[in-house]
């Protein structure tokens, strides 16, 4: 079970604390000052600065779901892997681990340095390894790749590999073993057969039944009949097994098995579980291939199904460790086997058979789980609140040199603010053109009947000019 849940660790620009919708933001106050203090964050012990709004802080209680952990551990790929993002005014970040904190470092005259400003942090609080929590802290603005868009609609986060969240379990885990035929006492077919493993020091054994498949698709294969007759009977030999049904020694046309621990009852399904099968594959009288179709089944249900069709070597070869594995233990693993042509005849015998047990004791599993992805810098927006004109506010006389202008009502963002020319209305069909410069900060309407310029409005991130240009005809100037 993945340890990171299906959410992300949001963390707004604008200043202050942001909690809409999805937003992660916390309070920096003391008590946190010193918790983060504690796990050795740099860079957080004044506080938030009111005119910057940074640093900044968020957590997601709900990123985590530690159970079954016994601890963690945030890695990246190597000291001074570049992070992906970049500050506001264009420079780099790089990535560094400082004492299990994850900093991200601005370059220095463009090279990783890990000297550099601060621009992030990831931390990680596994004070108690049950509830542990993930920050996300900010130091400044990061340049955003949308300038129309904030909040949500414009975020960063890390590309995949770049910050790990690393989990350490002790837990069961599944190996193959090969399995002893060759002490299997020889004699007639058998209905079922019980193979304990070729390891003297391994007390699994592993329980085979022979099954006759019916002809066409099969949905569920623990419906079939596990003891129509004798024509499902194993018949061993010192490496593998056949189905008596066609030639006893081999696996004919819609013959197979299905397999399990020996120990395993339907009383206590979840225990004495396997993770797998593997076997080599040997082709009968010149067959070219075959068709394996398995199905994975734990408390009674199908799991996992797939059909491979294995190219088969010539002459005495064999096709090598073919192998069922199951992401998690399964009750029983169903295997069928097909022909596409000859199939009266066409047949391969299973040799050297594995099945991957679990160990009989825990062992310490430590697996690597993606969490930049998760970690989310939304973009901060100024706050407009308006327009304060001048003496004759939104007024201005028709004609040349006449002009008016205002000042901008206007909060920046944490990443400062731009104002541009978005929308306006067109004047006058084809006849007037309206000409938006590049940067959106200049919108010109022009007659195109005479090429003249008519109007034009110019817009700062303090306020606008809008300026008459040419005299109508009628008015004076």
């Amino acid at each position: 079970m993945a340890t990171i849940t299906n959410t992300n660790l949001v963390l707004d620009e604008q200043i202050g604390v942001q909690t809409v919708t999805d937003d992660n933001d916390v309070l920096l106050d003391q008590a946190l000052i010193d918790d983060l203090v504690a796990l050795g964050v740099a860079g957080i012990s004044l506080g938030t600065d009111a005119t910057t709004g940074f640093p900044q802080v968020a957590v997601n209680t709900a990123l985590l779901d530690t159970t079954g952990a016994t601890d963690l551990a945030l890695s990246i790929p190597a000291d001074g892997t570049t992070s992906g993002l970049f500050t506001v005014d264009g420079t780099e970040i790089f990535l560094y681990n400082e004492g299990g904190v994850i900093y991200g470092r601005e370059a220095v005259n463009g090279v990783a340095d890990p000297t550099g400003d601060l621009a992030f942090a990831v931390a990680l609080d596994k004070t108690d390894v049950s509830s542990a929590q993930i920050y996300l802290v900010q130091y400044e603005p990061l340049h955003h790749n949308d300038p129309l868009a904030v909040d949500d609609a414009d975020i960063l986060s890390f590309a995949e590999g770049k910050i790990t969240l690393d989990v350490t379990t002790t837990e069961l885990v599944t190996t193959f073993q090969s399995l002893d035929f060759a002490s299997i006492p020889s004699g007639s077919p058998q209905e079922t057969l019980t193979v304990a493993t070729a390891d003297l020091t391994d007390n699994h054994s592993a329980k085979f039944d022979g099954l006759i498949f019916p002809a066409g698709a099969v949905t569920d294969p623990t419906t079939i009949n596990t003891n129509p007759g004798t024509d499902d009977d194993l018949n061993p030999n010192a490496i593998g097994f056949g189905v008596k049904g066609g030639q006893a020694s081999q696996l004919n046309q819609n013959e197979g098995f299905f397999v399990q621990d020996a120990a395993w009852t339907s009383a206590s399904p979840d225990a004495n579980e396997i993770g797998g099968i593997r076997f080599d594959v040997q082709g009968v009288g010149g067959v070219k291939s075959v068709n394996i179709e398995w199905w994975t089944v734990d408390n009674g249900i199908v799991i996992e199904h797939g059909t491979d069709t294995v190219v088969l070597p010539g002459g005495s070869s064999v096709f090598e460790n073919y192998t069922i594995e199951s992401a998690d233990s399964v009750d029983q693993i169903y295997v069928r086997f097909f022909y596409d042509t000859k199939q009266s005849t066409s047949g391969v015998r299973v040799e050297n058979l594995e099945v991957a047990f679990p160990s009989s004791s825990e062992v310490t599993v430590v697996n690597h789980e993606d969490l930049g992805t998760h970690l989310v810098f939304e973009d901060a927006g100024p706050t407009f609140d308006g327009i304060t004109g001048d003496a004759t506010p939104f007024q201005v006389g028709l004609a040349a040199n006449q002009q008016d202008t205002g000042t901008f009502d206007l909060t920046p963002g944490a990443d400062g603010s731009h104002v541009t020319i978005t929308a306006y209305t067109d004047l006058g069909g084809t006849a007037i053109e309206e000409i938006l410069n590049a940067d959106g900060t200049t919108l010109t309407y022009h007659d195109v009947a005479t090429d003249t310029d008519l109007y034009q409005l110019n817009v700062t991130d303090s306020g606008y000019t809008f300026d008459v240009l040419f005299t109508p005809q009628g008015e004076q100037s």
